[in-house]
């Protein structure tokens, strides 16, 4: 009787226990004092009898334990939902190659790693701009340089799908929720035959793929910048996820500027600013039945820039005019506007011998710029906007032919109908010009892979059709990749393959683009060691070469047009001219992950690109003869983060101006040196974050502090000259910009 007494006095602990993040159930052993038990395969689990507050412990294989405390009333059963970080052991989201399908040499981080990276903001794909062959961009937008090739040389996809542009300008975050990823795939060169469209590197953010615990799950992030959520759960057979992120960065600088008009005693009214604004949606439907899965994908990303312009009191009456119609086809206040939205539909079958994908795309798109040439932030439409409708279907089929050889076949079809309009010539008073046109981009291809024991190769042909302003191109696409095991410890790649791409709209259409832009076309070559130590140390080498043909390549121009009321208006314009390339250069990542509290990695760089046009050899854009970075991580006591990020490269090259007098106007005028013959000073850079961690019941929480630019550093970005063209002065560049954020995944 007393032993049934005491047990009808004492409580009940039940509830789930889950992986944080994927939210998948976990086996694991939980124990309140006493009173222990195992959670079963869907992470349920009963623990009595419980009484008062208890100590309870959650041990889970391949997990971090949990301990907390929780109080349990007479007779109560509390229900709770535990989540447990997975261990620190290398969880490999970034690779040099494709580790599912071609067995080459990469180097992998973990995500953990990646959103610790300072200046990255927490962003895994922004902190790719932190590994070797990934050239400082040129400003703190996340655009990648790989290689000294340009920006459009790099072909960005979501899952597979083509976008027209992964970053957001300014800001410089992915326009995918970190929330959402789940690996990021970065090959700087060395594409296998799948990959077409593109002459350089490809980076793939792939989401979540794994099934959706049941229940509510996900993470909210809250900073100066933007705020976003996410969430996934499981309906029935279905899995649903979606993500939402929103901008208030303009609220704060319409703030700042209106309460520093007041502190000079001017109205608030007559306060100007410029501002980003941004809105991120992903929502998606997957479901799995036996070796069939169907995914339904609507995503897309939202992006200006906005011109706030002061109101004056003209009359003096005490109230600001009204804003006046310019009367022109643009809104001069959003200097740059673009967006994009696609619709996928999947399908994927999987079997012992056979995997294959097929699937539709769709989805429309616009680039809209006003900046004059000034392309640090954007690589779209210069005085002009593009409209676009992007239809694409493939199908992929890997076979496996026995445990040491595979091949791999597809086709993929890309059209894309473009409309354009040009303002250049509305700036002295003419009339916009209108252009359309049909991109075709398509290809087949097939790729033999062996493993001959100590080595292992890919031999692959892709037969590439092109087609865009009236003229059509068929280009074949050999690629042959060879890895091969040295020691325990080292490895050796090689690599060589040619390459074509389409250039984008507003190259080659009338008005925006060139007369002579043709289709891209490169060869590319490659060799490497690499080795893996037991001690957590490892090193990857790689050189590299290519050559390029018909790389479009910009031409800044100054001169001087008469408007409607034949004034002289000084204009800056960019002109598109096809050009060869040459590219030589080695790159080193050299990665620290031993078992402590310490991590972090160096990347080196040091290479040149060249441009050649009209028998004139010029340094590339991007060429940045040596790049060096550091990341260093702590973890320390109480559950508290420390890291860095050091970036020391060479300054981006310009093409210096003369002063030129023109008496009859009284007007001086630039006139252009030798091709980016001078180059901006050094560039340097520190940043730092620091992080704090603690578990409540159902949640995790992080308080981050993330500093871009700590040392305040003022690199140019952007430089203009005196009246006289005597001397330069900087007149764009990025302050130190301290982010202090919070997180909470549950």
């Amino acid at each position: 009787m007393w032993w049934w007494a005491s047990v009808a006095l004492a409580g009940t602990l039940t509830g789930t226990v889950r992986e944080r993040g994927s939210g998948v159930p976990l086996v694991c052993t939980v124990s309140a004092g006493e009173a222990a038990t195992d959670s079963d395969e869907r992470g349920r689990f009963t623990l009595a009898p419980v009484s008062g507050t208890v100590k309870v412990a959650v041990a889970c294989p391949g997990h971090q334990p949990l301990a907390l405390a929780e109080t349990v009333g007479p007779d109560e059963t509390l229900e709770v939902d535990y989540r447990v970080l997975p261990s620190r052991e290398p969880v490999e989201v970034v690779v040099y190659g494709d580790a599912m399908r071609q067995q080459i040499s990469r180097v992998a981080l973990t995500a953990e790693e990646l959103r610790r990276v300072p200046g990255a903001f927490g962003d895994p794909v922004r902190a790719l701009q932190s590994l070797p062959g990934v050239a400082r961009p040129s400003g703190p937008q996340g655009a990648l340089v790989v290689r000294g090739a340009e920006g459009l040389n790099t072909l960005t996809t979501l899952d597979g799908v083509p976008v027209p542009y992964l970053f957001h300008f300014f800001v410089g975050r992915s326009v995918v929720d970190p929330g959402l990823i789940d690996e990021v795939v970065f090959l700087p060169g060395a594409l296998p035959a799948r990959y077409g469209d593109t002459t350089q590197a490809v980076v793939d953010v792939r989401t979540v793929q794994e099934r959706a615990a049941p229940g509510l799950h996900g993470r909210v992030r809250v900073d100066p910048l933007d705020a976003s959520v996410v969430g996934r759960t499981r309906a029935g057979p279905w899995d649903l996820s979606g993500a939402l992120r929103y901008s208030w960065v303009g609220g704060l600088v319409a703030t700042g500027a209106r309460l520093q008009a007041l502190a000079s005693d001017r109205p608030a009214w007559e306060a100007s600013w410029v501002y980003p604004r941004y809105l991120d949606d992903h929502l998606r439907m997957r479901r799995r039945e036996g070796p069939d899965t169907w995914t339904l994908t609507l995503f897309g990303a939202r992006d200006a820039l906005v011109v706030h312009p002061a109101r004056i009191d003209a009359d003096g009456d005490g109230l600001p005019e009204a804003p006046s119609d310019p009367g022109l086809p643009y809104d001069p206040n959003r200097l740059l506007d673009q967006w994009f939205h696609r619709l996928d539909l999947r399908w994927d079958r999987e079997t012992e011998r056979h995997v294959a994908t097929t699937r539709l795309v769709g989805g429309p798109d616009l680039q809209h710029s006003l900046l004059l040439g000034l392309g640090p932030l954007a690589d779209g439409p210069e005085l002009g906007v593009v409209r676009g409708v992007d239809l694409l279907g493939s199908r992929e089929d890997r076979f496996l032919l026995g445990p040491d050889r595979a091949l791999e076949t597809g086709a993929r079809v890309w059209v894309r109908p473009v409309w354009t309009e040009s303002y250049r010539d509305v700036v002295v008073g003419g009339e916009a010009t209108t252009d359309s046109g049909v991109r075709l981009s398509s290809g087949a291809w097939a790729e033999w892979q062996q493993d001959h024991g100590g080595m292992w190769t890919g031999t692959g042909l892709r037969l590439a059709g092109h087609a865009f302003d009236d003229r059509a191109w068929l280009v074949p696409e050999p690629r042959v990749s060879v890895r091969g095991t040295l020691t325990d410890v080292w490895r050796a790649t090689w690599f060589v393959g040619r390459f074509s791409q389409s250039p984008p709209a507003d190259r080659w259409t009338e008005g925006l683009g060139g007369d002579d832009v043709g289709l891209m076309t490169a060869w590319q070559t490659s060799a490497g060691l690499s080795a893996r130590w037991p001690s957590g140390v490892g090193l990857d080498v790689t050189a590299y070469g290519a050559t390029q043909a018909d790389v479009v390549v910009e031409r800044q121009t100054w001169g001087v047009a008469l408007d409607a009321d034949a004034e002289a208006v000084p204009r800056r314009l960019t002109e598109l001219d096809a050009a060869d390339g040459r590219t030589l250069g080695v790159e080193a990542l050299l990665r620290i992950q031993p078992r402590g509290r310490f991590f972090g990695w160096l990347a080196a760089t040091t290479g040149r690109s060249w441009r050649y046009l009209e028998g004139e050899r010029f340094v590339s854009d991007n060429d940045q003869p040596v790049v060096l970075t550091a990341v260093a991580a702590l973890d320390l006591p109480r559950d508290w983060g420390l890291s860095s990020r050091v970036r020391v490269s060479s300054g981006s090259p310009f093409t210096p101006q003369s002063a030129v007098y023109d008496a009859e106007l009284d007007l001086w005028s630039g006139l252009s040196g030798a091709r980016n013959s001078e180059r901006f000073p050094v560039y340097r850079q520190v940043d730092l974050r620091v992080d704090k961690t603690w578990t409540a019941r159902r949640a995790q929480w992080m308080l981050y502090l993330d500093v871009y630019n700590g040392t305040n550093t003022r690199n140019p970005l952007l430089v203009s000259y005196t009246p006289n063209f005597e001397r330069t002065v900087p007149t764009v560049y990025v302050p130190i910009l301290p982010l202090l954020g919070l997180e909470v995944a549950y």
